[in-house]
């Protein structure tokens, strides 16, 4: 997500590498969350799903403002 901040801050997205940069950062985070799904009850998990919430809602967000 740091990069997708960077990324706006500086308006250099090319055409296409937003999603990329959202299905990405999507990926890595639900890389996370299940890592962290096999330590045993960990508050960590609830914080790992919103950040795919989050992340995934931005993605479609920016789908349906044809941004990517």
């Amino acid at each position: 997500m740091d990069r997708v901040a960077a990324a706006l801050v500086a308006c250099r997205f090319m055409d296409g590498d937003l999603g990329m940069v959202y299905r990405d950062g999507v990926a890595q985070v639900e890389g996370c969350r299940d890592r962290v799904m096999k330590l045993p009850a960990s508050p960590l998990y609830a914080r790992s799903l919103v950040d795919r919430n989050l992340a995934v809602l931005a993605y479609f967000l920016g789908k349906l403002l044809g941004v990517q």
